[in-house]
C-alpha cells in the first residue's frame, strides 16, 4: 500500500504546480478567420459601416494575379478587386485615409512588379467608383526587396490631401532606387521628387501645417554593414562594393554613366553612411536639416502635443546608445533631450514612449523623458497597438521570435494581463478593436477580440487543490480494486503469453527454413551455371581422348595439350567457387565489382546466348558491410529475375542495367531491366512470402522476401517499382567501416 501513497503524493505535487500556473484576467478570444491578410479597416462604402481590408497575394507557381478582399463587420464578403498580372505583389504598407473630405475613407495600395512599383487609388464610396493608378516608379530586378511608406499631407492648400511616398530597397546594390515623392492624388501627377542614397523608410514622414506653410519632415537611416557604400550626386548613383572592389555609376533611369564625377559638395549629395533629419516646404525647399548619427543609426519620428503645441519627437538608435529629443518643427531647434546608455527600439502610444530590447525587457518614459516603469523579459517585446477597454489603457505587443512568438497585453504597471500563442504578422485595428494574426502557410487571418476571462476559468488555487485531492482519493480506491482484478486474471494472462511465445518460436523456425530453402534455390542456379561452364572444357577433353583412341596416327602432343588446357579451365572455375565460399568466413566485407566479376565468370554466357546485354555503370567500388555469399545471393537472384522477366515479355530490347553510387554512409545499387515489370498486386505487397509472378512451378515466391530479410540484417534497404520500360529494384547497403585496433 505504501506505493499508493507515493502516487498520491506525486499527484498532489503536480496539482499544486498546475494550480500555480499564471491565470490572466483577460484573453484574446478568436472571433473569426478570414481569407488573406487582414491589414486595415475603414468607412469605405455608402452604408457607412466599418469594413475590413484583406490582401491575398498568390505564389509564383500558381500563375494567378493577387486580389484585394473586403469584408463587413460580421466578416461577410463584400467585394473583390483582382489585379491583372500574376507578377504583381500587393505590399502590406497600404494607406487608409479620407483624401477628399467626404467623410468616407479611400485607400492607396502599393503594388510591385518586376520593372515598376505603382500605386492604386480606390474610392468605393464615389459614384461611380474610382479605381485608378495615380503614380508609378521604375525599378529594376530586385522588386521583391523594396520597402515603401505612404503619408497623407497638405501641400497644395486645397481640401484634397496629397500623398508623400518614400521608397528604399533594403539591400544596397547596383540599380538601386531610393527617394521621396510628393504626389497629387487628385491630378495623378508628381508635385516634386528627391532622389537619395539614404534609407528613408525607417520612419514615416510627418506633416505639420502652420497657416499657409506646410512642413514635411522626414529622416533617414544609415547603413549597418561595411560591405557596400552608396552615394547620390548630380543625378547619379555611385555604388561601391568594398569586398570585390567593383564600383558602378548609373542615373535614376539605370543608365550607366562612366563619366559622372562624385561631387560631395553638390546640393543633392547624399550618402547611406549618415542619418539626416530634414524639413522641406510644399515646394520641396529645404527649411532646415541636421545630422543625427552615422554608421548603424536609425531614427523614428512622431508628432506629439506638449502644452497645447505640436512638437516633433525624435527617437534615435545608434550603436550601443540611444537618445530622445523634443524639437520645434519650424526650426529644428532641440528643446529637450535625454541620452540612454544602450540601443533601444522605440514606440509611441498614448503619449508614452515604450523602449524595448531583445532578451532584456521594456521601459516606459513620459514626454518629459522621465522613466515611469520597466519590466524584464527574456524574449523580445514589439508593441503594435494600444487598446482602451473599460476605461483602461493596455498596450499590445508580440513577445518572442518566430515559432516562439505570442501576443500579450500589458497594463499601466507593465503586468502581463493577457497571453496568446500566435505566430505570424500581427496588426491591431483600433476602430473595431480587432487583432489580426496572419498565417502565411494557410494564407488566412485569425481575428481576435480582447475580453475578460470568464469566472469559471479563474478558479482559486485552494479550490483546485481540493478538487485534485478528492479526485486522487477516488482514483486510489479504484486502483486497489483494479489490482485485485489483475491478480485474479494473472494466471490466464501468463498462460496466453507462454502460448504466444511458443507460436512465435515456431514462426521463427519456419522463417529460417524458408530462408535456407531459397538459399538452396540460389545454389542450384549457381550449380547450373557451373555445370554449363564446365561442360565446354569436359567436352574438349572427351573429344581429344577419342581422337587419340580412334586414330593412332593422330597428333598425340596437340591432343594432350588440349586436354591439359581444358582441365586447367575447369580447375579455374572450381577454384573461383571455392574462393567465394571461403571469403565469407573471413571479415564480413566485400565489394560489388568482385562479386559481379565472379558472377560473370559463371553465368554471363547464359545471358549472352539468350541475347541479353548487361550494362554496368559503377562509379565507385567501396567495401560493403555484407558477406560475399549474401551479396552473391542478392546479385544472382535479381539478375535471374530480370532474365526471366525479359524472356517472358518477348520484347526486342533485352537489356539489364546495373548502376551504383555512394550517398552518405550507404552504397546504392540500382538494377533495371526491359522486361514486363512488376504486377500491380506485387507492387502493393512486394516482400510478402509465397507470392510469385512467375508461372506455377517456376518460382517459390520467396526471392524478394529473402532479400528483404538479408538487407534488414545488415541495416540495408530495398525498394521496387516499375519504369516506363520494365522493373527497377534499388538496394542500399551500409559502407564497411574499419574498426580501429583490429
Amino acid at each position: 500500500m505504501l506505493r499508493y501513497f507515493y502516487i498520491l503524493f506525486l499527484f498532489v505535487f503536480l496539482s499544486n504546480s498546475k494550480a500555480e500556473e499564471k491565470i490572466y484576467p483577460y484573453k484574446f478570444d478568436l472571433d473569426s478567420t478570414i481569407t488573406g491578410l487582414v491589414i486595415s479597416e475603414g468607412h469605405f462604402f455608402k452604408n457607412n459601416n466599418l469594413s475590413f481590408v484583406s490582401i491575398y497575394n498568390t505564389f509564383k507557381f500558381e500563375n494567378k494575379p493577387p486580389s484585394i478582399l473586403f469584408f463587413d463587420q460580421d466578416y461577410s464578403f463584400i467585394e473583390k478587386l483582382e489585379l491583372t498580372s500574376p507578377q504583381s505583389t500587393i505590399h502590406r504598407n497600404i494607406l487608409v485615409f479620407d483624401f477628399d473630405g467626404d467623410s468616407f475613407d479611400e485607400i492607396v495600395f502599393t503594388i510591385t512588379e518586376p520593372e515598376k512599383i505603382w500605386f492604386l487609388y480606390y474610392d468605393p464610396s464615389n459614384e461611380p467608383q474610382i479605381k485608378t493608378k495615380i503614380f508609378e516608379i521604375p525599378i529594376k530586378d530586385n522588386f521583391d526587396k523594396i520597402n515603401c511608406s505612404l503619408t497623407p499631407a497638405q501641400i497644395e492648400g486645397d481640401n484634397f490631401f496629397e500623398l508623400i511616398i518614400t521608397i528604399s530597397e533594403l539591400i544596397v546594390r547596383e540599380n538601386i532606387k531610393r527617394g521621396i515623392w510628393a504626389i497629387s492624388v487628385q491630378n495623378k501627377s508628381t508635385i516634386w521628387q528627391t532622389y537619395s542614397a539614404e534609407n528613408l523608410t525607417k520612419s514615416d514622414p510627418i506633416n505639420f501645417v502652420y497657416g499657409d506653410t506646410s512642413y514635411i519632415i522626414y529622416s533617414s537611416a544609415a547603413r549597418i554593414t561595411n560591405r557596400n557604400k552608396l552615394y547620390y550626386s548630380k543625378g547619379n548613383y555611385f555604388h561601391f562594393d568594398l569586398f570585390s572592389g567593383i564600383s558602378s555609376t548609373f542615373d535614376t533611369n539605370f543608365a550607366r554613366n562612366k563619366n559622372a564625377i562624385l561631387d560631395k559638395n553638390s546640393d543633392d549629395f547624399s550618402s547611406d553612411s549618415l542619418a539626416i533629419l530634414r524639413a522641406v516646404d510644399s515646394n520641396n525647399k529645404l527649411l532646415w536639416k541636421r545630422s543625427v548619427g552615422g554608421f548603424h543609426t536609425s531614427a523614428v519620428l512622431n508628432k506629439v502635443q506638449i502644452n497645447g503645441k505640436e512638437k516633433l519627437l525624435l527617437a534615435c538608435t545608434l550603436s550601443n546608445k540611444s537618445f530622445l529629443e523634443i524639437s520645434d518643427p519650424k526650426t529644428g531647434a532641440i528643446e529637450k533631450r535625454r541620452e540612454l546608455d544602450d540601443d533601444y527600439n522605440f514606440y509611441l502610444y498614448n503619449d508614452k514612449i515604450y523602449a524595448t530590447q531583445p532578451r532584456s525587457g521594456i521601459w516606459v518614459f513620459d514626454l518629459d523623458f522621465n522613466l515611469i516603469d520597466s519590466a524584464k523579459s527574456k524574449l523580445k517585446y514589439s508593441p503594435f497597438g494600444s487598446i482602451d477597454y473599460e476605461n483602461k489603457q493596455f498596450v499590445l505587443l508580440t513577445e518572442g521570435p518566430g515559432i516562439l512568438q505570442s501576443i500579450v497585453a500589458l497594463d499601466d504597471e507593465l503586468n502581463k494581463i493577457a497571453y496568446l500563442e500566435s505566430q505570424g504578422a500581427t496588426y491591431f485595428l483600433p476602430k473595431t478593436k480587432v487583432i489580426s494574426a496572419y498565417d502565411s502557410g494557410k494564407r488566412n487571418s485569425s481575428l481576435f477580440r480582447f475580453k475578460p476571462v470568464e469566472w469559471y476559468n479563474q478558479i482559486s488555487v485552494d479550490m483546485l487543490r481540493n478538487l485534485v485531492i478528492s479526485f486522487l482519493i477516488i482514483l486510489l480506491f479504484t486502483m486497489v480494486l483494479w489490482i485485485n482484478t489483475l491478480r485474479v486474471s494473472w494466471k490466464k494472462i501468463k498462460k496466453q503469453k507462454e502460448e504466444l511465445e511458443f507460436t512465435n518460436n515456431e514462426l521463427k523456425e519456419t522463417s529460417n527454413k524458408l530462408v535456407q530453402a531459397e538459399k538452396l534455390a540460389v545454389y542450384g542456379t549457381i550449380a547450373s551455371s557451373i555445370a554449363h561452364e564446365i561442360n565446354s572444357p569436359l567436352g574438349a577433353i572427351i573429344n581429344s581422348a577419342q581422337r587419340i583412341k580412334e586414330n593412332k596416327n593422330a597428333n598425340i602432343e596437340n591432343n594432350i595439350n588440349l586436354i591439359e588446357k581444358a582441365g586447367k579451365r575447369a580447375k579455374s572455375i572450381i577454384e573461383k567457387l571455392l574462393i567465394g565460399s571461403l571469403s565469407n568466413n573471413a571479415d564480413v566485407k566485400t565489394n560489388l565489382i568482385d562479386m559481379l566479376n565472379e558472377w560473370k565468370d559463371l553465368s554471363i554466357k547464359q545471358f549472352e546466348n539468350l541475347g541479353i546485354n548487361l550494362v554496368t555503370e559503377i562509379s565507385e567500388n567501396p567495401n560493403l558491410a555484407i558477406s560475399s555469399t549474401e551479396l552473391n545471393q542478392i546479385i544472382t537472384n535479381l539478375l535471374s529475375n530480370a532474365r526471366d522477366s525479359i524472356m517472358d515479355s518477348g520484347g526486342e530490347q533485352k537489356v539489364i542495367s546495373i548502376k551504383s553510387y555512394v550517398l552518405e554512409n550507404n552504397y546504392t545499387i540500382v538494377f533495371s531491366d526491359t522486361g514486363s515489370g512488376f504486377s500491380s498486386s506485387k507492387l502493393e505487397k512486394p516482400f510478402e512470402a509465397f507470392v510469385s509472378t512467375k508461372e506455377k512451378g517456376k518460382g517459390t515466391g520467396l526471392g524478394l522476401w529473402v532479400l528483404k530479410n538479408i538487407l534488414d540484417s545488415v541495416r540495408g534497404e530495398i525498394k521496387v517499382k516499375n519504369s516506363a520500360i520494365g522493373a527497377v529494384v534499388e538496394i542500399k547497403i551500409p559502407l564497411y567501416i574499419e574498426k580501429i585496433g583490429t
